[in-house]
């Protein structure tokens, strides 16, 4: 059996930047019903809705009703380096596609939206707002990698860290060595690119879009890892974990689900990583580009060790 994070993404950046409003809204405080965050931004959404409530789109919105179903896919992304462009793109892979390919099957007499790649981008916008407003440590966490990462770019340097387990990481994407050559297969002539080398020259726009997920998705696997080491100390050996879902033998659950709240906690209390990629920035960076770099995002009041008592944070 398996419990689960909560939105795990947006747990990693809560409790690394001691959110309060957003530790609450995953679950990281003790509170007695579980935490909806998905739920959270659908209110706020509605309201910005509500207030638009004389534009044709707005109204077409309204109609439709927006709930966590439209905001889900969304919110879990935000952390993994999805936007706008990317929110448009899934709502018109989870909705407007999906209602006019029932049009068409005669399953539904019209669609909702009269232009729905417009509506789509109306939507994304507002969870944009709303999704600020929700997780906002996170949302400045991520500017800020970003940010740096750029910054580091400028100067050809990779963002470099360590996890605590003493795992490296080194986020660098170069420019591909690309060979365009002509073959024939059966015949006829195709043209084929092929891929030879790397040169030694960043991608400056990849270094900045790829930065939070790949960081974020670090920490989540050193917690992982963690939890494997510290549980096979104490004689759990049969463990089946993917991503933020912890499986063990309904034998174990208990003292295991213990084990996964407790190295959260333990991760990130004699652990900053925001200050690991600032300090590694400030030695990478010249001189003259060390004065551009900004300090890391403050932090909040969030109690991480309140973790040890949510009985949802991992369910």
């Amino acid at each position: 059996i398996a419990i689960d994070g909560s939105c795990s993404g947006l747990q990693h950046y809560s409790a690394m930047l001691r959110d309060e409003q957003g530790g609450a809204y995953v679950n990281l405080t003790a509170l007695e019903s579980p935490q909806d965050v998905y739920k959270e931004v659908a209110g706020i959404v509605n309201q910005l809705v509500l207030e638009d409530q004389t534009d044709p789109m707005a109204q077409e919105w309204l109609a439709h009703k927006v709930d966590r179903k439209v905001t889900k896919r969304a919110t879990m992304t935000l952390c993994y380096g999805s936007k706008q462009y990317g929110w448009r793109e899934q709502l018109m892979e989870d909705f407007m596609n999906q209602y006019q390919k029932e049009v068409t099957l005669g399953q539904r007499q019209a669609h909702p939206f009269t232009e729905p790649n417009k509506a789509s981008g109306y939507m994304a916008k507002k969870l944009d707002v709303a999704l600020r407003k929700t997780v906002k440590a996170a949302v400045e966490g991520m500017d800020w990698l970003q940010a740096t990462s750029a910054l580091l770019a400028s100067e050809n340097k990779p963002v470099v860290w360590t996890t605590p387990v003493g795992f490296p990481v080194v986020n660098g994407y170069y420019e591909p060595i690309l060979k365009r050559v002509d073959i024939k297969i059966k015949g006829k002539r195709q043209r084929q690119t092929l891929l030879l080398g790397y040169t030694d020259k960043l991608k400056r726009t990849k270094q900045r879009s790829t930065i939070a997920p790949n960081f974020v998705h670090s920490y989540d696997a050193c917690h992982l890892m963690m939890v494997a080491i510290e549980a096979k100390k104490r004689g759990i050996n049969s463990m089946l974990l993917i991503h933020d879902s912890f499986g063990c033998l309904p034998t174990d659950m208990a003292e295991f689900a213990n084990i996964v709240r407790e190295e959260f906690v333990s991760l990130y209390d004699n652990h900053d990583p925001f200050q690991n990629i600032h300090e590694n920035a400030l030695i990478a960076l010249s001189e003259k580009k060390q004065s551009k770099l900004t300090a890391p995002p403050a932090k909040g009041n969030l109690d991480i060790h309140s973790v040890l008592q949510s009985q949802y944070a991992f369910a």
